[in-house]
């Protein structure tokens, strides 16, 4: 009698086990298929964490309308599981995100970051003055070549495409133009830079010390702007480039307006991709 009442019993707990499993798992996947395939988010500045908790990991922090794949989701729903930057896997709350892409979000380079500061503006001095540079080059349109650079100064010589220039300085304008001083047309005198290619090898072929000078940046390369490094935990954009087979990360780290901003990112970036075996060539955006 004990032994079939053993034997009733662990029959009942194999059936009890077997049931709340089936019911486990109908749960899940009727959760999986309500979930939306893809979600943006909502809000201007969201964050992005390795947990679906606010203790976990800062992951990233993204702007509004960012398209993000839902992989899963906690047993609430209040958390979505998402791909972020095409292969890590990262958490989002739901109430973050929409199912439908939104229009008119506007981006803000100061959503906070642990650690990060906003950016500010460290431009170099403007020099007009006349700085020396020495080469050659070809006219390529015609040009007038004149007294001091400046369109209105007085015109020492006409130049035809084709006519050669020695160029010895160069200096800027007002308007941000670049000029060159250069012996030309058997003058003396200012051309307008941008009508003038100057000599240069070939970089196909130009291979100083024995190495080609575009083997420095031969493989896969990812370019981004300051927001993604800025705002992003610099693991999870590493493991992403190694993910893509990434060689190369090409930063914008300076511009004109703002002149040399980044050493921020750099100083967190560089040791990162270094001890990955990634390259970083730094980006300068001039206008």
């Amino acid at each position: 009698m004990p032994m079939r009442g053993w034997r009733l019993g662990l029959a009942a707990l194999l059936v009890c086990v077997a049931l709340c499993g089936a019911t486990a798992r109908a749960t899940a996947w009727a959760a999986t298929r309500a979930l939306p395939g893809i979600v943006w988010t909502a809000y201007t500045c969201v964050s992005l964490w390795s947990g679906p908790t606010r203790t976990s990991t800062y992951q990233a922090d993204v702007i509004g309308g960012t398209q993000l794949h839902v992989l899963g989701a906690n047993a609430s729903a209040s958390w979505y599981e998402v791909q972020f930057l095409g292969s890590q896997q990262v958490w989002v709350e739901a109430a973050k995100v929409t199912a439908a892409q939104p229009t008119g979000m506007s981006s803000d380079d100061a959503c906070p970051f642990p650690g990060e500061s906003v950016i500010a503006r460290n431009p170099t001095p403007v020099t007009h003055g006349q700085m020396p540079l020495q080469g050659d080059g070809t006219v390529t349109l015609p040009l007038s070549l004149h007294a001091a650079p400046d369109n209105g100064s007085r015109t020492l010589a006409t130049l035809l495409p084709g006519s050669r220039a020695y160029v010895q300085a160069y200096a800027g304008d007002a308007n941000g133009d670049i000029w060159y001083l250069a012996h030309a047309g058997g003058s003396y005198g200012w051309l307008w830079a941008y009508g003038v290619k100057l000599d240069g090898p070939d970089p196909g072929t130009y291979a100083p010390n024995g190495h080609p000078v575009w083997q420095a940046a031969a493989g896969k390369g990812m370019w981004f702007t300051d927001y993604l490094p800025r705002h992003t935990n610099i693991d999870v954009l590493i493991n992403a480039a190694k993910s893509a087979g990434i060689t190369h990360l090409y930063p914008r780290v300076a511009e004109s307006f703002y002149g040399f901003y980044d050493q921020d990112t750099l100083n967190r970036l560089l040791p990162a991709a270094h001890a990955a075996g990634i390259k970083v060539i730094a980006m300068v955006y001039p206008y």
